[in-house]
């Protein structure tokens, strides 16, 4: 695949966006609470339960949510269409992991408590895992022969 693939470019660009978003408040937060106390004992603390529930609910929302996008690309469906249905599957996926991570950050905020910034920091590291590679497109979107090729050559 030629490295300046615009839809793989495009789908990079807005994956770093969205992770470095989530790095730079979190770091924020840190630099102004510094709080590295997990806080484990607090029966008032309803967010020990809210926080860690919302991280795995993302994790397979996120992943439903885009295997039934793209499930719903017809297989008769012009490479374009599918890289354009395959970039908004995508887009939302990120968005529901970052949202995740983001609120776990404001938590942390509120709360001082260390395990909702380590949450957040897990649900950083499983976004960027899913950043946008050529081969997980061709995977994700089944291309093969001609489609696999026009793919390669943008």
């Amino acid at each position: 695949m030629h490295p300046n693939n615009p839809s793989l470019k495009t789908l990079s660009i807005i994956h770093l966006a969205l992770c470095s978003g989530v790095f730079i408040f979190g770091f924020i937060m840190f630099s102004k609470i510094k709080s590295t106390e997990i806080i484990l004992d607090d029966s008032t603390d309803v967010f020990k339960y809210i926080i860690p529930s919302a991280a795995i609910i993302a994790i397979f929302l996120s992943n439903f949510l885009f295997k039934n996008q793209l499930n719903s690309i017809p297989e008769n469906a012009e490479l374009k269409e599918k890289l354009v249905k395959y970039q908004s599957a995508s887009i939302v996926k990120y968005v529901v992991l970052e949202g995740a991570a983001l609120f776990s950050i404001v938590i942390y905020n509120l709360t001082s408590n260390f395990l909702y910034l380590l949450i957040a920091s897990g649900m950083l590291l499983y976004l960027i895992s899913q950043r946008p590679t050529s081969s997980k497109i061709i995977s994700d979107l089944e291309l093969k022969g001609n489609e696999k090729q026009d793919f390669e050559k943008q």
